[in-house]
């Protein structure tokens, strides 16, 4: 569906947003102290759906 490949798009790029705009958050992923993950909701099925 388009609206999910747009869902998706956003949320990769929030990622990208969140490791360009702080760099403690990327030193630690990068690091594996955490992990950055993308997850959405599909309103349809109510699956959580992990990107």
């Amino acid at each position: 569906m388009f609206l999910d490949c747009i869902v998706c798009n956003n949320v990769l790029l929030t990622i990208e947003n969140i490791k360009a705009k702080s760099s403690i958050l990327k030193e630690m992923a990068d690091k594996g102290e955490i992990k950055i993950i993308g997850v959405y909701y599909d309103l349809h099925s109510g699956e959580v759906i992990f990107l």
